[in-house]
């Protein structure tokens, strides 16, 4: 950056608080110009040779990402997720306002999405249904339907920690 030169300098390898480990190049910024005049871009404020590390399969993954995404079949594909994906979370925190799974582990927490994703399916239904102008739903089985939902949404109870194991 600003013109420094970066030198490479040592092979290096992290581990994550998951256990992964990567693998880094380090490089360090080239003290001196062309001169012997000291570069101030090339030492941080305390005064030490700055160093930058680059993980080559991280960018080799990010910039064959970046490929994918530039043609227009997949811009498509991503652009769309925009209007199938993004309305159900918003829908999500607004109406239902779910914003964190209130159970640990898989299993409990796709118990819990269910229910999230159920809920949001009946709301969907009664909406349809109370805009619906079509003459094959009379009025006594729209009130029969809404009903219906109605009686089972107030039959659950708050679920017992029973129900989960």
């Amino acid at each position: 950056s600003k013109g420094v030169r970066f030198n490479f300098k040592v092979y290096r390898k992290r581990t994550d608080k998951y256990g992964f480990i990567r693998d880094f190049k380090e490089y360090v910024a080239e003290k001196l110009d062309e001169n012997q005049n000291v570069i101030s871009e090339a030492l941080t404020p305390k005064g030490n040779l700055r160093r930058i590390q680059v993980n080559s399969a991280w960018e080799y993954f990010k910039a064959k990402q970046r490929d994918l995404l530039s043609t227009s079949q997949t811009a498509a594909i991503y652009a769309q997720r925009k209007i199938d994906v993004e309305p159900i979370f918003g829908k999500m925190k607004a109406s239902l306002r779910f914003h964190r799974f209130s159970v640990r582990g898989l299993d409990r927490v796709r118990k819990e999405a269910g229910i999230v994703i159920m809920a949001l399916n009946i709301q969907k239904l009664v909406t349809l249904v109370a805009n619906s102008k079509s003459k094959r739903i009379g009025r006594e089985n729209k009130d029969r339907f809404l009903v219906l939902f109605h009686y089972k949404e107030t039959s659950y109870v708050t679920a017992s920690p029973v129900l989960f194991n």
